[in-house]
């Protein structure tokens, strides 16, 4: 005989806790995508070069004559292509933050439609780190979308990963062994992809 009335058990009571949590870090999420402007925040505009830059090829960080906030020093830079549209874009939310950003005077390779653009310091994470980007900047291109809205698209991916993450951590948390929770992701990834 079960402990709880109506045969409910503590399952029903995690599943809300866990629903509480996941729209709570959904609502900050959003708070935070809404309020903080473009370029307040640390290493964004390095990060958003890279992507980019991996977007027009660039997978792998090259010498660049251009200089940034950070890296002052043409000589030893790094960077790839970056689309004339993000460069503009940056330098539009210059926050006057160290952000990455490049300086404008110091671009001198570019071709009409994109420039080299160092970003030194976001050019040692692995390419697989920006997947959430580059899915956002890849679809926001395909979409023929201005670069504002491919930088909160960005943005909205990310926090998708993230509350996945923090979902399957719940999860864990609530005992559901790895071997279910990954059939539980594999059949919402097929759900979703529309296979089935």
């Amino acid at each position: 005989m079960s402990p709880y009335p109506n045969g409910h058990d503590g399952r029903s009571r995690q599943g809300r806790t866990s629903v509480v949590v996941l729209v709570l870090v959904l609502l900050c999420g959003m708070l935070g995508i809404a309020m903080v402007p473009p370029g307040s925040t640390p290493d964004v505009w390095a990060h958003v070069y890279r992507v980019d830059a991996m977007l027009n090829g660039d997978v792998i960080a090259r010498p660049v004559r251009a200089t940034s906030d950070y890296h002052p020093d043409a000589a030893h830079n790094t960077g790839g292509w970056v689309d004339d549209d993000v460069v503009a874009f940056s330098l539009a939310n210059d926050r006057h933050y160290v952000s990455g950003l490049v300086d404008a005077a110091s671009i001198t390779v570019h071709d009409g439609r994109r420039s080299e653009v160092p970003f030194d310091n976001t050019a040692v994470y692995p390419p697989i780190a920006y997947l959430p980007q580059l899915a956002a900047f890849a679809v926001g291109r395909l979409l023929r979308l201005d670069v504002a809205w491919r930088f909160y698209l960005a943005e909205a991916f990310q926090l998708a990963v993230y509350l996945t993450a923090v979902w399957i951590g719940l999860r864990v948390l609530a005992g559901e062994s790895f071997v279910a929770l990954v059939s539980t992701v594999g059949r919402a990834a097929v759900r979703v992809s529309g296979v089935a």
